[in-house]
């Protein structure tokens, strides 16, 4: 006899000898005959219940429904009936009018399911990227991928899972039975209620390394051009400069400002911002979400030192049309998304066009040494996804914009016999076109691949137009003119692709490959006369360099506990330029620990390989930047950082994080002289009519640069008041042999204080008050080799300047840097829509932030003059705007 079937004899003596206490003790005794007699467990069951009217209660999760079971074709007790049905198990019955209720007595084995599918925005069923799923029973949990895609094993019994992202309600679903889940969000517009209680908010996403930027935290805080700009949310952390006159680039943990790898719906871009700093290129309204990595970078990245920034951009709302114009003092700029004739095919589309050059001079002109300032920027971008089905979707991306600025001046010295003059026209012009295709298809339950094939082409051109005038004695001499052009031109072609495996809730993979090609062409040109015309049409493309980068990744997300996470990664990297090869293994690590709901640890350990240089003139004369391939002579950069970051949580609504770090880079590039690179063509005698040094290398030198620092950041997230307190002591420093007598000298954009304070007060739900204010040391030059000791003429009369090379390499520094924002932001509803009105003011204390610092030997006073130049004065900037 079984051992079940004992169990069930012993609870049918107990049920006899309790003096049937149910009055139905021998409904066990009936002899009933099931037809058909083989078939499922649960129809068994049915049959029971249609046939005899008997009811079998028990938990079906603790037994296989659809497994078959074969009855003898004979009159059964119901005892044996029941014996048989649950011959797996031991069990107890509890006998009630026509119902025998079944209690389990040996342990459940553990059943599981794997859920997956897409969390969305339930109001625009976009993907949200980030989102963190958390399995209450198991303690499972994973995070939603690129494409808002997830998997996850939970047990198929007692479940509960809940959904979290930033800025939207919690959600809770239990009991769940079914794999496919795709699982909708709502969009919580009300700050005191985007904070999740108890807990530290989900800002930073597990097993990416990285910070999810909010701009809905920023949202009161304009730019410079009156636009919620996504690189001034970004600067809100400590990690990031908080900025200089005039200046976009982001400057972190003491890189420059190329060596971020800033990522536009997947493609890498050259040059993010406008023109003098009124904004970055990016229109927030097109913008999904924002990932910021300055630490513990993931291996799917690659080719750069400093930081990742993925912008991804919104899919387009497939539930209906929804847009915006805004009227600014720079320009306008509009934005629309929705259903492309079905919901299954989306788009999202913004432009922006600037007007501010009509009315520049007239604004800033009493501030400035220029004599006129033009300045002009635009962009467009648009992208249109198409979903084949729930696991394959399709997607094209685009991108175009330009910039043009140009500066006129014109400056005399005069004794009353002798005089001098020069006229410069300086006019600098740059944009990208970029373009991505992107499929991505759910393969199975726990992969899911991406495709992607994306370009970009990117332009920087100069023009320098100088005219010289003197007289000795009163006598006039001939006037000289001199060009100097510089060009700049790159295109890639990349594709790649990525696998996203859920191996189970305790190691997710990710791995992938990827190849780029790159064509690179700078150039430096001279002229004695002075052309007329567009650039591309006056030099030629004979400096080109063609490279291929190729790149492997692996990565292992690892949660052996709910209180540890632990990553692993390795990135494999070559560049080929034709007669140079370089390869490199790049291994990444990074572990959080988490005691508790209030307290998170972060460490994190990463190697950086790069393979391009940013070559920008290191004189104060004409902008001019080369991007340029590693070579023979100039190996590629490498950079090794460590990192430790603590965040607590305090109260409902405050977070407070300190982080501290340390990073070498090696192979860094510095001109050997800090003189303009113009000053070849200035001083030459002799100029042909257009002459050409594509040598750029024998201009650089190659060495180490080490930066180590110190940051901390308090944020308050919810309430009337909100906002951020960051601090950053932090130390950058660089050691060339051939340079500075091979002793160690600052680098050119070391900081040793930034402070970014911000504050945002919520009077009523249509009126609100923002002030910000950002304070950094004076960024580094070198003033002693910027010094012109004379001006005279050759035998021939041909202008020669003689320009000093003494002094230490960053000898001195700029004045400090400091300015203070505010903002009035007005909204309320409006036939439909969204009415707002903002009016700022930049730079309230009217400070004369240094743009950059010029110097020359005035020959009367027998001594050297310094002059800064400042861009912005106190500067206003309103703004109007409708949305729908």
């Amino acid at each position: 006899m079984s051992k079940a079937r004992t169990y069930i004899w012993l609870n049918l003596l107990i049920i006899l000898f309790a003096q049937n206490i149910y009055g139905q003790e021998t409904i066990l005794n009936r002899y009933i005959t099931l037809k058909p007699t083989h078939t499922t467990f649960l129809n068994h069951v049915d049959n029971l219940y249609e046939l005899e009217g008997i009811v079998i209660a028990f938990n079906s999760s603790r037994v296989d429904l659809n497994e078959v079971i074969t009855l003898p074709n004979e009159d059964l007790p119901l005892l044996e009936i029941v014996n048989l049905l649950f011959a797996k198990h031991n069990v107890s019955l509890l006998i009630g009018e026509n119902k025998v209720s079944v209690r389990f007595l040996d342990a459940p084995v553990a059943k599981n399911i794997t859920i997956n599918g897409y969390i969305r925005d339930g109001e625009t069923g976009e993907a949200l990227v980030g989102a963190s799923i958390y399995e209450m029973t198991s303690q499972s949990s994973t995070f939603s991928n690129e494409s808002g895609f997830y998997s996850l094993t939970i047990p198929a019994e007692s479940n509960e899972v809940r959904v979290n992202y930033l800025g939207y309600r919690t959600l809770k679903r239990s009991d769940i039975t079914v794999p496919s889940l795709n699982l909708n969000l709502e969009f919580d517009n009300l700050m005191d209620q985007v904070v999740i209680e108890g807990a530290i908010s989900n800002n930073f996403l597990l097993g990416s390394g990285s910070e999810k930027i909010d701009l809905a935290l920023t949202a009161g805080f304009q730019s410079t051009s009156g636009d919620n700009d996504v690189i001034r949310a970004v600067r809100t952390s400590p990690k990031v400069q908080s900025g200089n006159e005039g200046q976009v680039g982001l400057y972190v943990r003491g890189g420059g400002p190329d060596q971020n790898l800033i990522l536009f719906d997947g493609i890498p871009l050259y040059e993010v911002s406008h023109a003098a700093g009124f904004s970055s290129i990016f229109i927030e309204e097109s913008i999904k979400d924002i990932d910021f990595i300055s630490n513990g970078f993931p291996a799917r990245y690659g080719g750069r030192l400093s930081s990742v920034m993925n912008v991804r951009l919104k899919e387009g709302n497939q539930n209906g049309y929804n847009g915006s114009v805004k009227f600014s003092l720079p320009g306008m700029k509009a934005h629309i998304e929705g259903p492309l004739f079905s919901p299954k095919t989306t788009i999202n589309v913004a432009g922006r066009i600037s007007y501010i050059d009509r009315y520049l001079n007239q604004l800033i002109g009493d501030f400035v040494s220029f004599e006129r300032v033009d300045l002009n920027y635009e962009d467009l971008v648009a992208k249109i996804t198409h979903r084949f089905s729930p696991t394959q979707k399709l997607s094209f991306s685009f991108y175009t914009g330009e910039d043009n600025i140009g500066l006129l001046r014109n400056n005399e010295i005069s004794d009353g016999e002798d005089f001098f003059q020069t006229i410069s026209d300086n006019g600098v012009r740059w944009g990208s076109t970029v373009w991505n295709g992107k499929f991505t298809n759910v393969v199975s339950d726990k992969l899911q691949l991406t495709f992607n094939v994306g370009g970009i082409q990117y332009r920087n051109n100069s023009q320098a137009n100088f005219r010289i005038n003197s007289a000795v004695n009163f006598i006039p001499d001939p006037t000289d003119e001199l060009e100097v052009l510089t060009n700049s031109e790159i295109q890639d072609i990349m594709t790649s692709f990525n696998l996203d495996y859920y191996f189970n809730d305790k190691h997710r993979f990710k791995f992938g490959a990827s190849w780029i090609h790159h064509e690179y062409n700078p150039a430096l040109y001279g002229s004695d006369t002075i052309f007329a015309g567009d650039l591309t049409q006056i030099v030629p493309r004979d400096n080109q360099t063609i490279a291929d980068e190729l790149a492997l990744y692996f990565e292992d997300t690892y949660t052996p506990h709910e209180k540890w996470q632990i990553y692993g990664g390795l990135h494999i990297s070559a560049f080929n330029t034709g007669n140079q090869r370089f390869s490199n293994a790049q291994p990444r690590f990074s572990t959080v620990y988490s005691p508790n709901e209030s307290n998170r640890f972060t460490f994190s350990f990463s190697n950086m390989y790069q393979y391009i240089h940013l070559l920008v003139n290191p004189g104060i004369g004409l902008p001019s930047d080369f991007w340029v391939p590693s070579t023979n002579e100039l190996p590629p950069e490498f950079a090794r950082q460590f990192s430790i970051d603590y965040y607590r949580k305090l109260g409902k609504s405050m977070e407070l994080s300190i982080s501290a770090y340390t990073k070498s880079i090696k192979n860094v590039l510095e001109y050997e002289s800090t003189v303009d690179i113009f000053l070849d063509f200035v001083n030459a005698t002799e100029l042909p009519r257009i002459v050409t040094n594509p040598n750029w290398e024998e201009f650089v030198l190659s060495g180490d640069s080490q930066s180590r620092g110190i940051e901390f950041q308090i944020r308050k997230t919810s309430g009337r008041l909100t906002g951020w307190a960051s601090y950053a002591l932090a130390k950058t420093t660089r050691i060339f042999e051939g340079i500075n007598n091979g002793e160690e000298f600052p680098y050119k954009y070391d900081r040793r204080h930034d402070v970014n304070l911000g504050v945002q007060y919520v009077l009523n739900k249509n009126i609100s008050f923002s002030l910000n204010w950002v304070y950094g040391t004076g960024t580094a030059f070198s003033l002693g080799s910027e010094r012109v000791r004379s001006i005279r003429r050759d035998e021939n009369g041909d202008p020669i300047f003689i320009i000093s090379n003494t002094g230490d390499r960053n000898n001195l520094r700029f004045p400090d840097f400091s300015h203070l924002d505010f903002q009035f932001n007005y909204n309320r509803e409006f036939n439909g829509g969204k009415l707002t009105f903002n009016f700022g003011l930049y730079n309230v204390y009217n400070r004369k932030n240094a743009y950059y610092i010029y110097v020359y030997n005035d020959s009367g006073r027998g001594e050297n003059v310094v002059y800064k130049t400042s861009l912005f004065p106190i500067l206003p900037n309103m703004s109007l705007g409708y949305s729908f």
